[in-house]
């Protein structure tokens, strides 16, 4: 016989034990904990499975709402192509923006502002400033991209802790059921070796 067969065949034997550990087996020799562990790995799974469509609803509601809110940020401001004056200072925390002089041309004039910009941003360099209506520097609106991975980020929180409840819970019955099962099986030696002792006298 062939790998392929072998594993083919491994397949199915382990297809047949699972279809036979079904809670609602009828065979008398499964018992009750080994039903109720099945039972709640049944429901773990089914809860898996209902979250994936939930999951993609709820992903594609935070990109549209995401995605309404940026388009409508961005049509109410205004981008100018600004050079930068002179080198950024940089702040002493790396999280923090590096900030430079930058200036654009307008209807009146050049305007000469101070701006948020990237670490490496240089001298003489063209970057991109946002106006309000004012116009008065902002910080950038979000991108179209950052509306796709609002949604995606939503979607993958929501399968990976539906994922991890179900497998905890199923874990905890597990855990409770072989417990049960080990203080059984003690119960039953401690009166194995009570029956050999007085059989002993």
């Amino acid at each position: 016989m062939s790998e392929t067969t072998f594993g083919i065949d491994g397949i199915a034997s382990h297809a047949v034990r699972l279809w036979r550990c079904r809670p609602w087996n009828s065979n008398p020799l499964m018992r009750w904990p080994d039903r109720l562990l099945a039972a709640v790995r049944v429901c773990a799974v089914a809860v898996i499975v209902i979250s994936v469509p939930i999951a993609g609803a709820a992903g594609t509601v935070t990109y549209s709402d995401a995605a309404a809110d940026n388009h409508a940020e961005r049509a109410a401001l205004t981008m100018v192509h600004a050079t930068v004056l002179e080198p950024p200072v940089l702040p002493p925390a790396k999280a923090q923006p590096a900030q430079a002089r930058v200036s654009w041309p307008s209807e009146s004039g050049p305007v000469v502002a101070t701006v948020d910009v990237a670490r490496a941003t240089a001298e003489g360099a063209a970057i991109s400033v946002w106006l309000n209506e004012s116009g008065t520097p902002v910080t950038d609106p979000g991108t179209p991209e950052s509306a796709v991975v609002d949604g995606i980020a939503v979607a993958a929180m929501i399968l990976v802790g539906t994922a991890f409840a179900g497998w905890f819970l199923a874990f905890l019955a597990r855990l409770l059921v072989e417990r049960g099962r080990a203080e059984t099986w003690e119960r039953q030696w401690a009166a194995l070796d009570g029956v050999g002792t007085e059989g002993d006298r």
